[in-house]
Parts: structure tokens; sequence; C-alpha cells
């Protein structure tokens, strides 16, 4: 109440507010932006070039700078090491890079150029108002994001200048400056409720250049702002399995002893900026943005070494072993299409064979969605889902160009016929299974289940149908003709259980003892794409053995 008594002028608080706003607003949609252009690659691209701890790190600085979120790429790559996609040792380098790539945004604030804001601004309107290719239109939305960041801040900036003039207000920074674990702190909640370290950052770059808050205090601010992203990543551990744990606690320990370590050495540290600043001119702007990378980048310096250590760290504090989805594509040489076809044949088998055992895998973990309506659990499907695409795109182009190149050889065209229609049955197992949690995941939303005679009833469907994926495998491995007669009757037997759970579940309905509404509706529905999944199991078999009799009946 001292700050506010006698002050000189007032401050138009409806600027600071609406400033902030426009703030907020550009920062993500300029993020939303970039993820519309890359569309659903920037998963991808974390998951795909992140083989070493050194990528890793490239990766999560860049993408981070891009999306202007650290926060949403840690959780990101938490969420693949929940999906078991990825290891540990890639998602401890991608939350380092991450904290570096935040760092982004309050350069470009450093620089200074909200004098052209509202330029940036009109000239992202146009583009998305006028623009007729997509992505065009996309990048006049980061335009627009881009100049409402600056926009944000020039409103705020002239307000929050006038803060200095209040009484109390100097021996407020005073305080703070001699007790900068208290700025810590308070930059730790504030950045934990805004969720954006990228926000509280800015705002603090723009109080620093009014001298509305001393250079100790936003440097402890700035500390604090990197524990405040801590809640997001713990919160996406949670009811995860073992690796998902430490990877969420590392990103925890990581920032919150870095931030430790940085308050203890703030002196010395503050002396490293204000020489780094000198050299370079900067502004006061671009002093937080400096202390911002420097204490980033030398975090990053300091904890790279000890990666490996780190991870056995974790293993000793949070024991347990996970069960990971092998991700990786088997390398299709073309070189083997024209010198050696017949191997090029057994490459691509191999590969067929691998995509089979992930069709296997999205029908079992199906199963156990239904029983313990795991969001893991669900995470899984979509990935394994995702990696049979994956096989299917690799596998089909590689044995186009097989077709195309040896289309003078009748057998191996009909080889290449075979395989081409077992893949695609394949990635339909893949579909189907897809389905089936969707189907789940509309049942659990609602709060409802199955009964227990339901269960009974798509649990003996389960059973057979994982046994046929199974058997369908084995039969093009080893070009078994017995397994085939034996997958028919097993194809009959699939028949009569889904008959017998459709007319069950009818009498159900007819006594009223079914209770739910959005499961009785999709139960049908459920029935049929597990036998689905029945018939492309024996299309597989009949097409491994009889190519040229695909469409026959038995």
């Amino acid at each position: 109440m001292d700050i506010l008594a006698n002050n000189p002028v007032a401050i138009n608080f409806s600027l600071v507010f609406g400033g902030f706003a426009l703030f907020i607003y550009g920062v993500t949609t300029m993020g939303e932006g970039f993820k519309n252009l890359a569309g659903s690659k920037v998963r991808l691209y974390i998951e795909k070039y992140t083989s070493t701890t050194l990528m890793a790190i490239v990766i999560g600085a860049l993408i981070s700078g891009i999306l202007h979120s650290s926060t949403a790429v840690t959780v990101i790559s938490i969420s693949l090491v929940r999906a078991k996609l990825m290891k540990l040792e890639q998602a401890i380098g991608i939350t380092v890079g991450a904290n570096i790539g935040t760092t982004f945004t309050s350069i470009l604030i450093g620089l200074n150029i909200e004098a052209y804001a509202y330029y940036i601004v009109f000239a992202g309107v146009v583009l998305y108002m006028l623009a007729k290719k997509d992505s065009l239109v996309v990048w006049g939305e980061i335009l627009f994001g881009f100049g409402l960041i600056f926009v944000g801040l020039e409103l705020m900036g002239g307000q929050l200048e006038l803060i200095a003039k209040y009484e109390g207000f100097e021996e407020l920074m005073l305080w703070l400056g001699n007790n900068p674990w208290l700025a810590l702190l308070g930059g730790t909640v504030v950045t934990a409720l805004a969720q954006s370290s990228t926000v509280v950052i800015g705002i603090v770059q723009k109080l620093f250049a009014v001298d509305g808050i001393s250079a100790v205090a936003a440097v402890a601010f700035i500390f604090g702002a990197n524990i405040g992203t801590c809640l997001t990543a713990i919160l996406a551990g949670v009811g995860g399995g073992v690796e998902t744990k430490r990877a969420a606690w590392f990103h925890a320990v990581y920032n919150i002893l870095g931030a430790l370590i940085g308050m203890v050495l703030i002196v010395p540290f503050m002396s490293l900026v204000n020489w780094t600043v000198i050299t370079i001119h900067g502004s006061e702007e671009m002093y937080i943005a400096v202390a911002h990378f420097m204490f980033n980048m030398i975090s990053t310096v300091l904890v790279f070494p000890f990666v490996n250590q780190c991870v056995k760290l974790l293993k000793i504090l949070i024991p347990g072993e996970d069960d990971t989805i092998d991700s990786d594509i088997p390398e299709l040489d073309e070189t083997f299409i024209t010198e050696l076809p017949e191997q090029a044949l057994a490459i691509v088998k191999e590969a067929i064979v691998k995509m089979g055992e992930k069709a296997k895998k999205i029908v079992s973990t199906t199963e156990r969605y239904m029983h313990d309506s795991n969001e893991e659990t669900r995470e899984e499907i979509i990935n394994y889902e995702s990696l049979i695409n994956d096989y299917d795109t690799a596998i089909s182009e590689y044995l186009i160009k097989m077709a195309q190149r040896a289309s003078n050889n009748a057998e191996l065209t009909n080889a290449y016929y075979s395989f081409l229609q077992i893949v695609k049955n394949f990635e339909r197992i893949g579909d189907v299974s897809s389905n089936l949690g969707e189907f789940y995941e509309l049942i659990f939303k609602e709060k409802e289940g199955f009964s227990d005679y339901a269960l009974t009833d798509l649990q003996e469907m389960y059973n057979q149908v994982n046994m046929m994926v199974e058997e369908a495998i084995d039969i093009f491995r080893e070009y078994d003709e017995k397994k085939v007669e034996l997958l028919y009757g097993q194809e009959d037997v699939l028949d009569q259980l889904e008959y017998k759970a459709r007319e069950n579940h009818f009498t159900r309905l007819r006594d009223k003892t079914c209770k739910s509404n959005v499961a009785s509706t999709l139960y049908v529905d459920i029935l049929s794409n597990i036998e689905r999944i029945g018939d492309h199991s024996l299309n597989i078999a009949k097409v491994a053995l009889y190519p040229v009799q695909y469409h026959t009946k038995k």
C-alpha cells in the first residue's frame, strides 16, 4: 500500500493487461503457426533425429526455439518415452537442448525491433487474408504472432516505466536485490502459473529496461523461471512407466540443481554477463537475454559429459525396467534390386516379418487397453499404428521399385505382388486396431465399461485373433501349407465367437441388463473390427502361398 501512496503518475493498468494479453497471444499464435507449418512432423523430427545425445540437444534447441516453448518440447519427449518410442538418453538431450532454444525469444526482444512491430503485424494480416496457398496463410499467422509479441511489449513497457516513480518502489527493489532467493521463488511461482518461461523472461526484460527491477533480482528471476517450467513435465510423467518418471524427474532435478548452483555463483556469473554485454554493446533487454542464454548454455556444457552417469543415477533412484518399442525400420538397400534381386527379396521379407510383429503387438495392446483403460496404453496404440504406417510406406516404395526393374521375370513379379498384398493386410490390421483403440477411448471418456459377460466374449475373440495373427506371420515366414488349413478352421471359430457375442449382447439389451449407453452402441462395431483382423490374417496366409488365388473362396 505504501508503494501506491502519493504516486506522482497513475499507471494505465488497462494498457498493462492489454499489452500482456497481446504478448501472450503473440507467443501462442507464432508457436501454433510453426506447428501448423510442420504439421505432425514436429513429433517425427524429435523421434527420428535424436539418435545421439548431441543430436537430441540440437533438435531440442531448434524446435524449442521455433515453438517458443521448452515445456512443449519437453512434454513431447516425455510422451515419446511414455509411448516407449524414445530412450531416456534421448529425452535428457532434448530437455537440455529445449532450455537453450527457449532463449531465442528473449534474444529477439533484446534486438529492440519494436519500432517495426506494427508493420510486421500488418504484413502478417495481409498475408493471412489474401494468400491463396495454405503455406503462405500459415506464414501470415506466424508474422502476425511475431509482431504482436513486440506490440504487447511496447504497450506494457511504456506503463511499466512509471512503476519506478512510485514512492517506496526503489526500496522494494533494493530489498529484493539484497534477498535474491525471494526473487528466485517469485520467478518459480510466476512461471509455474503462467506455464511459460518465455512470457516471464519477456516481462523481466521490460522491467529491467525501465529500472523496474535490479540486475541481481532479474538474474535470480531467470533462474526461478527455469524451475517453474518443471511442473508440467512432472505432471506429464504422472501415471507413466519407469522410464517416463525418470525423464520427468531429470527435467526437474536438472533445472532445480542448475538454479541453485547459479544462485551460489551469482556474483561471478553476473560479472561474466556484464563483460559480455559491454563487449557486444548490448541493450538492457539484451542483458537479460545474454544472462538467460549463458546460464542455459553453461548448464548444458556442464551436464553433457555426464549424461550416462545421470542415466545410471536415475536407474538407481527409480528402479525397474520398461519394454520399449523398436522403431527402427530395417534398411532396404536399393543396390540389391538390380545386382542381387533374390537378396533384395530376402531383405524385404525380413522387413515384412518385423512389420507383422508390430501388427501382432498393436492387437494385443488394444486388448490390454480394453482392460486397463490407461492413457499410456492408448498412446502405445497410436504410436504402433504410426510405426506400421511407416513400415508400409518404406516397404511399398521398395517393392514398387523392385517390380519396375524386374518386369520380365514372372516369378519375381508374383513375389512382389504377394509381398505388397501382405504389407497392405498388415497395415489394415494396424488401422483396424487403431479403430478399436478409438472405440475404447470413447467408452472410457464417458466413464463407462463392459460387463463381465461382455468382457468374457471379447476376451475369447481376442484369444482367437491373437493366435491367428501369429499363425499368419509364421505361414508367411515358413510357407507352411498345413498351417493354412488350421488357419481356415480358426477363422471359422472366430466367426462363431462373433455370432455368439452378438447374440449375447442382443439378449442383454432385450433383458435391459446392459446399463451403458456408449459401450452398448459401439459393442457390435468392436466385435466386427476384431473379426476383420482375423479376415486380414487369413488373407495374409492365402496370399503368401497362393498369390494368384487371392480373391478365391475356400
